[in-house]
């Protein structure tokens, strides 16, 4: 039988997974707004995208991190 505290621990649980959920969402989204043309190398692009592909991500986003050291 549960108790008063294990139900409480139980909803707790749920709502940190829910909590940690919901930022992994958000942090996946872009905060970068598409201009036409890649942040990394220029490269034209069309639609929605900011990078032509992961290599220019992962390199923009290297940079980036060691210009804030």
């Amino acid at each position: 039988m549960t108790d008063v505290y294990d139900k409480a621990t139980d909803i707790e649980m749920r709502e940190r997974e829910l909590s940690l959920a919901i930022v992994r969402a958000q942090a996946s989204k872009p905060a970068l707004k598409p201009i036409g043309h890649c942040y990394n190398c220029d490269e034209v692009l069309i639609g929605s995208a900011v990078f032509c592909d992961e290599h220019c991500r992962d390199d923009w986003q290297l940079r980036l991190t060691r210009k804030k050291k």
